[in-house]
């Protein structure tokens, strides 16, 4: 038996890039810092943090690009997939990147005054509540996992 699932969350790093497939789908591609702490036995915490890429696609991609920010804290659920090509030079490449099902705003962007390195210890550690509805539906995705339609995914 096989699982291939991911769910994060994590901070978009770059604005959300709007494209189309050659066959004329919708596409945004989104660039997600994920941060974890690490304990040490000195009690100070080390960050390690994580770059992932994140696809939308179809009427999620349109949803991410007018609802999603550089800077929004979001929550993914979704499957890894990888992608290989070959550079001009011949070499191989390969990248793996999160293919989203689904993708809440679960809090707004940082104002520009202020980095997230500025925010407290506790802020940065914890986010916000998401709002009520939010909430609700991150908890029917994470609890209820069947209604994936794998049928969607365009590939």
């Amino acid at each position: 038996m096989y699982l291939n699932s991911v769910r994060l969350v994590g901070e978009v790093v770059v604005e959300p890039d709007l494209r189309r497939t050659h066959s004329g789908l919708a596409v945004v591609n989104l660039r997600v810092r994920v941060r974890r702490s690490i304990p040490s036995p000195t009690a100070t915490k080390k960050d390690e943090v994580t770059y992932l890429d994140v696809a939308a696609f179809d009427h999620l991609a349109h949803l991410c690009k007018e609802c999603v920010n550089k800077g929004s804290f979001i929550f993914v659920d979704g499957h890894l997939r990888s992608e290989s090509w070959e550079t001009p030079t011949g070499e191989r490449k390969t990248k793996v990147k999160v293919v989203a099902y689904q993708l809440y705003v679960i809090a707004a962007p940082v104002p520009a005054t202020q980095s997230v390195e500025q925010l407290s210890e506790s802020a940065h550690d914890e986010l916000p509540p998401p709002p009520r509805s939010v909430r609700r539906s991150m908890s029917d995705v994470l609890s209820h996992s069947s209604n994936r339609h794998h049928g969607d995914i365009p590939f």
